[in-house]
């Protein structure tokens, strides 16, 4: 998790809770079902993340999240 998350470019409050994250989001792939239900709540922290912490401002420079920010503001790609 280290490794991507330092690619990406993403701050280091929240990390710890990315296996978490990823672990409900595959609870979710398939038929609605209690498991399914159960994982909303830590997606919504993990949307809460995504919305607060990980956005331009909060990024490193230079990482690749950086970098897709910096064309969007360039205009070589649409937001």
């Amino acid at each position: 998790m280290t490794v991507v998350s330092n690619l990406v470019g993403l701050p280091e409050k929240g990390r710890e809770r990315m296996l978490v994250w990823a672990q409900e989001m595959f609870n979710c792939f398939g038929p609605i079902n209690e498991r399914t239900l159960a994982s909303f709540e830590v997606l919504d922290e993990m949307m809460d993340y995504a919305i607060n912490e990980a956005v331009p401002d909060k990024l490193n420079p230079g990482s690749w999240a950086a970098g897709i920010h910096d064309a969007v503001t360039r205009g070589e790609v649409p937001a």
